[in-house]
């Protein structure tokens, strides 16, 4: 039960990062016109130290 909880665990990590790795691709697909570059920095340095 113990080997089920941390493979539970760890898919849980996994999408939590999946879905944060989906958010930047989104937020850097948006056209360069659009977007606030210092923002996309700003995002993108935060996911970067937080691996």
């Amino acid at each position: 039960m113990t080997e089920l909880e941390a493979e539970m665990q760890e898919m849980r990590r996994l999408n939590r990062r999946l879905a944060e790795l989906t958010d930047i691709v989104e937020e850097l697909l948006v056209p360069l016109s659009e977007r606030d570059e210092a923002k996309v920095r700003a995002y993108i340095d935060s996911h970067v130290m937080s691996q």
